[in-house]
């Protein structure tokens, strides 16, 4: 069972994104999206820099909006072939439970684009990304334009952009951390920033169910 981030890319069933990191993480453009029905951030690095980036917007509503949107950051990611995408997860603690409908609604359609486009990608937590562009996690998202500018040296359009430009740059260092790691080269990285690559990288613990007392004792006695 994989408990490392090392465990974990030996034995991720789609081999193609350990391949990537295998023959070069350099050549590879590390995609990042925040997703949002009203300004989804998307952003890409490259070699460690920041090559392309903004925030994409569509009228409609309902569900004709979710599919517009879903086919216009779809055309966006494809101009970049050779990459790897990362996506925000979903921040279960919104009051607003209709907006995390339609996040889920939109990223599910997403998903399923890429997935049958044979794209790969990933997911982290909301908190990962504040944590690692602002050494905290508990910030507010005003201020990730700011963390990013000072981090990056990106001039984030706003807080969808900068999420964005985060999470690329969080990839990119993740599977760069990951590689150099293998060939014990000295890398100098802060520990906040391997917590955060462990993270990422490592697969999510699996919840231990625990058992009914009373229905264990019944089974026992039966």
């Amino acid at each position: 069972m994989a408990t490392t981030a090392f465990d974990y890319f030996s034995e991720l069933k789609d081999r193609q994104i350990k391949h990537v990191i295998d023959t070069g993480y350099d050549t590879v453009t590390f995609i990042g999206l925040d997703l949002s029905l009203t300004n989804t951030g998307f952003s890409a690095v490259k070699a460690g820099k920041y090559i392309a980036g903004r925030e994409i917007s569509v009228v409609g509503y309902g569900m004709e909006r979710v599919h517009t949107l879903a086919k216009t950051i779809l055309r966006h990611v494809e101009q970049y072939p050779n990459s790897v995408i990362g996506i925000e997860g979903y921040a279960f603690n919104v009051r607003n439970t209709s907006s995390l409908t339609g996040l889920a609604e939109l990223g599910g359609v997403i998903k399923n684009f890429l997935y049958f486009r044979n794209h790969q990608f990933l997911t982290t937590p909301p908190m990962v990304i504040k944590k690692y562009a602002m050494g905290k996690a508990n910030i507010e998202k005003t201020m990730m334009p700011m963390a990013v500018l000072k981090k990056f040296g990106v001039e984030a359009i706003g807080g969808d952009h900068a999420d964005a430009v985060a999470i690329s740059f969080l990839l990119y260092h993740s599977f760069r951390w990951y590689k150099l790691s293998q060939l014990s080269t000295v890398i100098q990285y802060t520990t906040v920033e391997r917590e955060c690559f462990e993270t990422f990288l490592s697969p999510p613990k699996k919840k231990e169910h625990k058992v009914n007392k009373n229905r264990q004792l019944a089974l026992e006695l039966a």
